[in-house]
């Protein structure tokens, strides 16, 4: 007999961002499995995605709350504090909306969200790991940085946590003193079909050869960092270098391109609803991130044939290159390297090989079968 399941994505906001953009096209697959899906968005009202209508959304609209502003407002002084402070009222909101639902499992999505909820007391709530939450907190701010690791690992303790990709638990399981064999993982899953399909999409305004690079302009993004390594290219018909994305850091990126005297050959698209086209069409797609969690746009590139360089990052590009025919590692801030690399797969102008064994380790099948049984 089949037993219907009834599951929770809560995320901090919908925002054009990676874990906002795995978790609805999970939830579209749950519930092509008669999978009833609610997601529960805390910040911001406006529905930036097209939400299919079998889905559950659920707006709390917390921005400006007096404890949200409390909340950041000691958060930048010492981060995690103010949502250790007030997760009580945070996790007081999410129980008035989720009592009674019976949902077999319900998943705190990132380090944003689950920091604000730790405590709610519901034995079936899981707090999902989508980012080196030690780098993110050491970036945040380095003096303080034992604080708020001795912050985060009380958020953590006796808690059910799953993560998205090896290095991320293993991250977790060292900066929490926790036992990695206690931390599951499960890989972000794609939706190969609706990549393939907007990937067919036409691009009417590039015209020659270009490199790509996909994502929000912040500093762990690094597109600074691309932009002198493209610049040393010494390269005979040097192709565009093309940015898809926005962010705080954009302006900055178009200045540099100036002093650097590459703007003519550099493209800042923007924020585009479907990069696939793009992807698909690039001569290469290189990632400088100097730290991620789960890269999922160097796994669209590879099923589109789009050969990838990345960083060696903490952590995930090692968990997806493993074969040179896929793609490249650089060790973080070694530009030499870099450059050499991009040379080099310029000269060989070669297509990514999507072998047996990537295919076995990020099947879908896989994925979504640990949310099928997710109340074992």
């Amino acid at each position: 007999m089949t037993v219907h399941k009834k599951v929770c994505f809560v995320i901090r906001e919908l925002a054009h961002g990676g874990i906002e953009t795995v978790t609805l096209d999970l939830a579209l697959e749950l519930v092509k499995k008669n999978i009833d899906v609610t997601i529960v968005v805390l910040f911001g009202s406006e529905n930036k995605y097209s939400i299919d209508g079998r889905i559950d959304l659920v707006l709390l609209k917390l921005d400006n709350s007096w404890c949200d502003l409390l909340t950041r407002g000691i958060n930048k002084c010492v981060p995690l504090l103010g949502a250790y402070v007030f997760a009580v009222f945070y996790s007081r909101r999410l129980l008035s909306i989720i009592d009674g639902c019976d949902f077999d499992n319900i998943y705190l999505c990132g380090l944003g969200c689950y920091s604000l909820l730790f405590r709610c007391k519901i034995k079936n709530i899981v707090f999902n790991c989508h980012s080196m939450n030690s780098v993110l907190l050491k970036r945040r701010s380095p003096r303080l940085y034992k604080i708020s690791l001795f912050i985060l690992s009380k958020m953590l303790k006796n808690k059910k946590i799953l993560c998205v990709s090896q290095g991320i638990a293993k991250d977790i399981s060292t900066i929490c003193s926790l036992p990695l064999s206690s931390i599951d993982v499960n890989y972000n899953i794609l939706n190969y079909e609706e990549i393939k399909k907007k990937s067919a999409e036409k691009i009417s305004t590039i015209k020659s050869d270009y490199i790509l690079h996909v994502g929000r302009f912040t500093d762990e993004k690094n597109q600074i960092f691309l932009l002198e390594a493209y610049s040393r290219i010494k390269y005979k018909n040097r192709p565009k270098l093309i940015f898809l994305g926005d962010g705080i850091l954009l302006n900055d990126c178009k200045s540099r391109a100036i002093k650097l005297g590459i703007e003519d050959d550099v493209i800042f698209i923007g924020f585009v609803s479907n990069p696939y086209p793009f992807i698909k069409n690039a001569k290469f797609l290189v990632l400088c991130s100097k730290y991620e969690g789960l890269p999922t746009v160097l796994l669209e590139a590879i099923y589109l044939h789009t050969y990838v360089i990345s960083s060696n990052c903490r952590s995930g590009p090692n968990e997806i290159i493993t074969d040179r025919r896929q793609g490249l590692l650089f060790e973080l801030d070694e530009i030499a390297d870099f450059t050499s690399l991009l040379v080099e797969a310029l000269d060989k102008d070669i297509r990514a090989d999507i072998h047996p064994g990537l295919s076995r380790k990020f099947d879908n099948n896989l994925s979504i079968n640990y949310y099928l049984k997710c109340d074992d």
